[in-house]
């Protein structure tokens, strides 16, 4: 029996970003709402700079208040627990070949008022968290938390897989997606996409900067393919954007001018020395135009007033001895 300890993660620093092993990402799961986010805040622990020891367990620290904000002491503890038994799938059709492991041995809440929900990860699982290679599904850990469904999760991961591949578009057979989003028991197509599907692109269309379409390879009963098509509203806007500006750029001086100030007259309230300034100075006139559109299709915010918000932007707020 071998003598080197477990592996101890004692310390908890919230990443922005997960890597997840593709392997888990496209495996059968059967995961709650609430396990995956414990899986999550346990994905996110993993430091990929670190050196573990070989076939040992990692332990890993999650704060409860960090859980709190997201689960009650009853959904955490049922989560937790659940995690224990269940499995995770990897699964070759063609080979005929399957692996099934138990992600978890121990989960401890709260043990002598530690403060933390301390989650054990099997030696087994270890490798496939640390040697990823290229092969990572990397999404945002406090997006993910915010998800209400556990199909967005599942959808939302393997849409970041396939978006990180640059394939905007993908195909999967409807009972091996079912299978792996924990679905089968939708059996009625129409009851998958209005249950499943339809939940997950009105979520992913509030919450992210991205949805997708669904098109089908039959009708109905004979449906047995999907493909999904990525659809990005920022990277669309960022276009109607790019165009907005190629236009203005291209244009003649006159037309610059007046298209500005036909801008400026029904959208802004500017003094007369700052709309000057911004007609005076070719950089200031391409900003403007630029962050206006950006506004006009919703990639700013605007927090205060357009007014307001273009004054700092433009750097009109700064004193300038020309006025």
């Amino acid at each position: 029996m071998s003598s080197k300890p477990e592996n101890n993660q004692d310390g908890f620093v919230k990443r922005i970003n997960n890597y997840q092993p593709n392997t888990l990402t496209t495996s059968r799961q059967s995961y709650t709402l609430q396990e995956k986010r414990i899986l999550s805040y346990v994905i996110n622990q993993f430091n990929h700079k670190d050196e573990y020891v070989k076939d040992k367990n990692v332990r890993f620290k999650i704060p409860i208040n960090e859980l709190a904000q997201h689960m009650n002491y009853t959904e955490a503890k049922s989560a937790a627990q659940g995690l224990l038994t269940k499995q995770i799938r990897i699964e070759n059709p063609d080979s005929k070949q399957f692996i099934t492991k138990n992600l978890f041995v121990t989960a401890n809440y709260n043990v002598d008022n530690s403060g933390v929900l301390e989650m054990t990860v099997s030696a087994d699982c270890v490798a496939d968290f640390i040697n990823l290679g290229q092969l990572y599904t990397r999404y945002n850990l406090e997006m993910f938390l915010s998800f209400s469904s556990k199909y967005t999760q599942r959808i939302y991961e393997l849409i970041m897989l396939h978006a990180g591949r640059k394939q905007f578009d993908f195909s999967i057979d409807l009972k091996e997606l079912k299978e792996m989003i924990d679905a089968t028991n939708y059996t009625v197509y129409s009851d998958f996409r209005r249950k499943v599907l339809e939940v997950a692109q009105k979520e992913l269309s509030e919450k992210t900067d991205f949805s997708f379409e669904i098109s089908t390879n039959g009708k109905q009963r004979n449906i047995s393919r999907l493909t999904f098509k990525i659809i990005s509203w920022k990277r669309d806007a960022q276009s109607e954007v790019n165009i907005d500006l190629e236009n203005f750029i291209n244009a003649p001086s006159i037309n610059q001018f007046n298209g500005i100030k036909q801008i400026i007259e029904q959208h802004y309230q500017f003094r007369k020395e700052q709309i000057a300034k911004i007609l005076n100075s070719e950089e200031l006139r391409e900003k403007f135009v630029e962050i206006d559109a950006k506004i006009n299709v919703g990639l700013i915010e605007i927090k205060t007033t357009k007014t307001r918000y273009m004054i700092v932007a433009l750097g009109l707020n700064k004193s300038d001895k020309t006025f």
